[in-house]
């Protein structure tokens, strides 16, 4: 089993992209964090995933300047189980367990449309990435 990050648009509750990477993952605004977000409300090294001594996912604070919330409360860390959802900034993440393997999707790394629901390295956030609609 691999852990999946899904970013979920919480306006429609709609998954808008995933990732799926081995932690430790480190979470930010910063081209070299694992995981990218185009927010000005991320900070540059925000958070870090990982997996701690018991072998249970794990998400800390970097020191962010907005903070991370789990179920609507502001932690520096916090063990994580699938299905629970992280506020990172003004961005919500999704944690999973799956049984896709990273050797499926594009190389880690490779920059995908962020409308799409591939494992993607860089995602900006705002009107000109708002997903179109297919209809």
């Amino acid at each position: 089993m691999n852990y999946k990050f899904v970013l979920v648009d919480t306006a429609s509750g709609t998954d808008q992209a995933h990732w799926i990477l081995p932690p430790p993952v480190t979470v930010g605004r910063s081209p070299n964090a694992d995981v990218s977000i185009g927010d000005p409300s991320i900070s540059r090294r925000h958070c870090q995933f990982s997996i701690d001594s018991q072998g249970a996912l794990m998400v800390r604070d970097l020191g962010s300047m907005n903070g991370i919330y789990l179920d609507n409360l502001r932690v520096n860390k916090a063990v994580l189980k699938p299905g629970d959802v992280v506020q990172i900034g003004s961005i919500t993440l999704r944690v999973e367990w799956t049984d896709d393997e990273m050797i499926d999707s594009p190389a880690y790394g490779q920059a995908c449309d962020a409308n799409t629901t591939q494992p993607i390295n860089i995602i900006s956030i705002g009107e000109e990435n708002e997903p179109q609609d297919k209809g």
